[in-house]
């Protein structure tokens, strides 16, 4: 972990810079070498969770070589930029959260009469896993299962000492919500610029997609969000380009499970598709999907873009053969995603149709710019503005949407009143 030391506006002063290293995050020493080439650092802070010679637990801190109290004492204040993960990636879920904690505990609370060590701390997060609220088996609308919002509160606990997070991708309206409750600036960005720009070089530009033959679909509401993003920064209006589904509905032209929502089924015919989701979990269920959408539309290419690999097991064997079906014609003819989570870095080396596209660099030039100004400030930024995406109520997007792009004959939704 880093710790950095940014002009703060507000001190008219530079901080003194400080690394933080913790082994857990280790495995992915490149995205962090990546994301820490913005931070120069010349001295070393170490937070580690040890063990006295009986075993029992001890959170030893180190500036240099130096742990005593009166060298902490008197080490000047500085800004820590906490780069973590919460992902079963990088050990059991249990231990994940408590490094986190202890790490931000570390920085951030007194002890003994001891100043805290870091003026102000500031999360960076390649991923945090929060499920968002399914909808549940009841007939009320709005209905859920009871305790998975739960998550997210614990979490927000963890990070309880952050006085801002910035975090990718965050696939939970309900999981933010609980964040801004401990966190004083809270700053969601998305990696969607970062697509759109592969998918104009690679695809556009070399003629493999012609944009107007092309369709971005939201298989649900929690997606339809980005997915009107990726339209627009594709220079795509979204009334003609984007396709929406529903998974809790039902009701007429349904694909499998889905029903679509948005788009003209007749316009869809032969079109090239690409599908953004927040996730790529196992890709079974991505699978049937895409097999539906060929067989009732005749696609003529599907591609997948996905802010997170998750990938488990058997992802990675689901993705080469939905790509390349023992020499029947490919389910998916490429799939695309960011390097916030190490198996999407390692798991695919030399795989033809994966693209993994990097991420560090880009967190690193918003967390510097998020060191020197509000979330606010950030929205507006000729830089930033356009990798901030805040992840808003389903419900409320669908609305805005309908209100702001629809156009009236592709709005498939029955009337519930019939």
């Amino acid at each position: 972990m880093v710790v950095a030391n940014p002009e703060r506006l507000q001190h008219k002063k530079s901080l003194p810079t400080f690394g933080v290293i913790e082994e857990t995050f280790y495995n992915y020493a490149h995205f962090i070498e990546q994301f820490t080439e913005g931070f120069p650092m010349d001295r070393e802070l170490y937070v580690d969770s040890t063990t006295f010679k009986n075993r029992e637990a001890w959170l030893k801190v180190v500036l240099g070589n130096k742990g005593r109290q009166s060298d902490l004492d008197a080490a000047p204040r500085a800004q820590a930029i906490v780069p973590f993960w919460i992902s079963t990636q990088f050990g059991e879920e249990a231990h994940v959260r408590k490094t986190v904690e202890r790490m931000v505990n570390a920085l951030t609370r007194t002890e003994r009469g001891r100043e805290p060590l870091v003026a102000e701390a500031m999360g960076v997060s390649p991923f945090i896993e929060m499920r968002q609220d399914k909808d549940g088996p009841g007939d009320g609308k709005g209905d859920r299962e009871v305790g998975e919002a739960n998550e997210a509160q614990l979490t927000a606990r963890d990070l309880l000492g952050l006085k801002k997070l910035l975090v990718l991708g965050p696939h939970s309206y309900e999981g933010i919500e609980e964040f801004k409750a401990v966190i004083e600036d809270v700053v969601s960005v998305t990696a969607t610029p970062l697509f759109a720009e592969h998918i104009k070089t690679e695809y556009f530009e070399k003629g493999i997609i012609d944009p107007k033959n092309l369709r971005v679909v939201a298989l649900d509401k929690g997606s339809l969000e980005q997915c009107i993003k990726l339209s627009e920064q594709l220079d795509l209006p979204p009334s003609e380009h984007i396709v929406a589904f529903d998974k809790s509905r039902k009701g007429h032209n349904m694909i499998g499970k889905l029903m679509l929502q948005y788009g003209d089924p007749k316009d869809m015919m032969g079109k090239d598709i690409i599908i953004y989701d927040d996730i790529i979990d196992t890709f079974g269920s991505m699978t049937a999907t895409c097999k539906e959408l060929r067989e009732t539309y005749k696609c003529k290419s599907i591609t997948i873009v996905a802010t997170h690999g998750v990938l488990s097991h058997p992802a990675r064997g689901n993705i080469i053969d939905s790509l390349d079906a023992n020499g029947t014609p490919a389910v998916v003819d490429h799939v695309i995603m960011s390097d916030s989570l190490p198996r999407a870095k390692y798991a695919f080396k030399g795989v033809k149709g994966v693209t993994i596209i990097p991420v560090s660099p880009t967190l690193s030039m918003l967390a510097r710019l998020f060191s020197k100004m509000s979330g606010e400030e950030m929205i507006s930024h000729p830089i930033s503005a356009e990798y901030i995406l805040d992840p808003q109520d389903k419900e409320l997007v669908w609305e805005d949407f309908k209100e702001r792009y629809a156009l009236a004959d592709r709005i498939n939704v029955p009337d519930e009143k019939k």
